[in-house]
């Protein structure tokens, strides 16, 4: 009796735990649609496609084969106390679950009443972003992407078409700022990053956005990115087209959330197509939530065509609302996690686990490929449409005008992105996020009525180096604009042309019409200078022809090899001021320092050891003093090494080169980079300073050197007293540099062309006058006075010629 008594007891046990271990033998699902109120027409085909699916799931061996699956429909009324008194009755009817409800309101309603009752809610076409929140909807999910996800599409659809600035405009509610706060962040995503220039904000329905539209335009954006309902949408257009404005046209671009991107936008009160409405909306592009597609949405199609019509409402034909195939997918979604949940945890299926279920599906549906994020939101995928415009030359401007699809965006983020950028790396700048691929099928048609991407670049006006003239890339891409440090370059800035710095290989920025020319006056400087280089060779003639071969003692007797040696040093330095002509090079700008400093240099130091050789013969009278032309050239020779060794540290510490300088100007055409001459090598700018104070002190040192021979030679009479001369020469050149060194330096920036002007003036004033100052007055003596003739010397200037022949000059 005991066993007996014990095998009972565990038979009864195990019919127990069969009987718990069975699937249930059904499942209710509350189904919210709008029945009744202004969404109606479309509710009743949703409602039609979840009975549909229901349907085929029972039929349907591989999902709940052991469950019926029905649905109960419930009427919202298109509110939210309607919802939530359809809710309430599907809670009471034992509902496991809530399809629907169609508007964000209502679902929003729904789903914080069902949190308090742990229900589980799928909405087939409730989209706006604040359904994301998983605090205080944490039942929620739903079968379209937010609102907000047609950010990331816009990102990416700026990105593939090449645009890197856009502007930026929305209403100041959620469905405006919380997506424009997702196409913000997916901008820093892409590669590049997309450069917001303004975002502008209204509230819905303003009468006035002006103050909106004229910031759009003043930041010169030529791509506007929207995020609007239609009526704000038609407005935001309306004004944009003002001629103040006119922010539409065949260089600009508007891409449009699905607010805006539909039929309604181009459509009057009367909802017939307006074709002003139709004109201001050729070429926009948008994102639609994308309906139905592929082998499943059409072998779908076929089963709805043969239905009957009074069973199901809207069935009989291939058209059907966009959002009845979503509320299709979500009782299959709800299907599958029931499912899955009845084979792994069958006795806890709850709103949590099924909210939780419903996340971790990865499942084709009418719709294409479902996934979600960890928000409940069905991963983004929109389809891609396009403005297509009509023909404005026939009599009909509303031809051929509609929205077509081109394309399709399907997002792969499933995390927020401050939890994937933190997994990914962190800071790191070249660390994009991977948020979705898009695909563009078919070329979009813009405004222009053609498929030529416009650049969303404003047009460039540039100067042709080549050509000379001044052109225009109405595109702003097609040219590539150059800088005036490359190699001849050919395109540069517009602002370069006639702004005093020569840019151009060919000088053709400077052109013989800027006011005032470098051409002009290279022109005339180049001129001048060849005649007083020419003019030297008449000083060199006269000195050989007198000094060597017709001596005459005027001419001997101040030493003519060293007056030949500072006509070599003029020559050098008039040749000089050519290193300054053209547009900056390098190898020039080198020579600037060495061919001027040389010949200054070796002009004062052939004049000056003139002095110091009257000096020496004449500061003893009573001795006799050989000083010969070697020696004085020796002498030249070392007065010359500490100029050569100042130039090779010079070249080598802070090397001369040309290349670009930021100038910041007053005036605007001086502001910004230039190519010039200026300070590099180890020490930068301030290195040229430096050496070229230095090498002004030596040069001083020299003259100085120079004065004091002068001042000692001073009581010196006759053909040997050179005294006065050097003294105008010295004078010359200290008067001139303690003028002309200042004047260019504060010119050399603000006016370049009068800095080079002064600086050339200077240069060949200093050579000119030392030379006239030297020959004129012997060449005055020996021509005019002499007449060539080698004539004695008065009784004076016997006595002086005698005291000093009586010496040996070496001369």
């Amino acid at each position: 009796m005991k066993l007996k008594g014990i095998l009972i007891v565990l038979f009864f046990i195990f019919c127990i735990s069969e009987i718990n271990n069975q699937d249930p033998e059904e499942f209710i699902l509350g189904g919210l649609f709008p029945l009744t109120g202004r969404l109606a027409d479309t509710g009743v085909e949703r409602e039609a496609a979840s009975r549909v699916a229901v349907m085929n799931i029972n039929n349907d061996p591989t999902i709940l084969p052991n469950t019926l699956l029905k649905i109960i429909p419930y009427d919202t009324r298109t509110s939210q106390a309607g919802g939530v008194n359809a809710l309430l009755e599907a809670i009471d009817d034992n509902a496991v679950a809530i399809v629907g409800a169609a508007s964000s309101g209502v679902s929003q309603i729904i789903a914080i009443t069902g949190s308090v009752f742990e229900i589980a809610q799928i909405s087939y076409s409730s989209t706006s972003a604040i359904l994301s929140d998983t605090n205080d909807y944490p039942f929620f999910a739903r079968l379209v992407p937010g609102d907000d996800k047609q950010g990331q599409a816009l990102a990416k659809l700026v990105n593939h078409f090449g645009w890197e600035e856009v502007g930026a405009i929305s209403t100041a509610d959620n469905y405006g700022v919380l997506g424009m706060q997702e196409f913000i962040l997916a901008s820093e995503q892409v590669d590049p990053p997309i450069d917001i220039v303004t975002y502008q904000q209204f509230v819905s329905n303003n009468d006035d956005i002006s103050v909106e539209i004229r910031e759009l335009k003043n930041s010169g954006a030529f791509i506007f990115v929207a995020f609007l309902l239609s009526t704000d949408a038609k407005h935001v257009l309306e004004e944009a087209a003002k001629g103040d404005n006119n922010l539409i046209g065949d260089k600009y671009v508007w891409l449009c959330s699905d607010g805006c991107a539909q039929t309604s936008l181009i459509k009057d009160e009367d909802g017939e197509i307006d074709a002003i409405l139709s004109h201001r909306a050729r070429g926009i592009i948008g994102t639609v939530p994308k309906g139905g597609h592929g082998d499943l949405f059409e072998e779908f199609l076929d089963q709805w065509e043969n239905l009957d019509p009074n069973e199901f409402a809207g069935a009989g034909d291939r058209d059907i609302n966009i959002f009845a195939s979503h509320a299709y997918d979500c009782v299959y979604t709800l299907a599958h996690a029931l499912h899955n949940l009845l084979l792994t945890n069958p006795n806890n299926i709850t709103a949590f686990t099924l909210t939780e279920e419903i996340k971790t599906l990865n499942f084709t549906g009418l719709t294409g490929n479902i996934q979600f994020d960890v928000n409940g939101d069905r991963l983004p995928i929109y389809d891609i449409v396009n403005f297509v415009p009509g023909d404005d030359d026939d009599d009909d401007e509303t031809n051929d005008i509609g929205l077509f699809p081109i394309g399709e965006f399907i997002g792969t983020l499933s995390k927020p992105y401050n939890d994937t950028y933190i997994e990914d790396g962190g800071d790191d700048d070249d660390n994009f996020i991977d948020f979705g691929v898009i695909r563009i099928d078919k070329d979009p048609v813009f405004f222009d009525g053609t498929t030529e991407i416009p650049s969303g670049k404003p047009a460039i006006n540039y100067w042709s180096c080549h050509d000379g003239e001044e052109k225009t890339d109405e595109t702003g891409i097609q040219v590539t604009i150059e800088s005036p440090d490359g190699n001849d370059p050919d395109n540069i800035p517009i602002t370069y042309e006639c702004d005093q710095f020569i840019d151009c290989d060919n000088m053709s920025d400077e052109h013989w019409s800027c006011s005032p020319s470098y051409k002009i006056t290279f022109l005339i400087f180049g001129i001048i200078t060849c005649f007083l280089i020419f003019h030297v060779f008449i000083y060199i003639g006269f000195t050989i022809i007198f000094g060597f071969i017709f001596v005459r003692r005027t001419v001997k007797g101040i030493s003519p090899v060293f007056l030949i040696m500072m006509c070599v040093a003029a020559i050098i330095g008039y040749a000089s001021t050519f290193a300054w002509y053209g547009k900056p090079h390098t190898a020039a700008c080198i020579f600037q320092p060495w061919l001027l400093s040389l010949s200054i240099c070796f002009l004062i130091s052939s004049l000056f050891s003139k002095a110091f050789r009257i000096w020496q013969i004449f500061k003893n009278p009573l001795k006799k003093t050989i000083i010969s032309n070697q020696k004085l050239t020796l002498l030249v020779i070392l007065l010359m090494i500490p100029c050569i060794f100042i130039l090779i540290l010079w070249t080598a510490f802070s090397t001369p080169q040309a290349k670009m300088v930021e100038f910041d100007d007053d005036d605007d055409e001086k502001s910004g980079s230039h190519y010039v001459c200026t300070t590099g090598g180890l020490t930068g700018e301030p290195g040229g300073i430096v050496f070229f104070s230095v090498m002004t002190a030596y040069i001083f040192v020299v003259l100085l050197f120079g004065v004091l021979c002068s001042f000692h030679t001073r009581n010196v009479e006759g053909t040997y007293n050179e005294s006065s001369l050097i003294g105008y020469c010295v004078y010359n050149l200290t008067f001139l540099s303690a003028v002309i060194i200042p004047v260019y330096f504060v010119l050399r920036d603000d006016n370049p062309l009068a800095g080079w002007i002064i600086r050339t003036i200077g240069i060949l004033y200093g050579f000119t006058a030392t030379l006239v100052i030297q020959f004129w007055p012997r060449m005055w003596r020996v021509i005019v006075k002499d007449k060539c003739k080698n004539k004695v010397p008065n009784m004076k200037e016997s006595h002086d010629v005698y005291t000093a022949t009586g010496t040996n000059t070496g001369g």
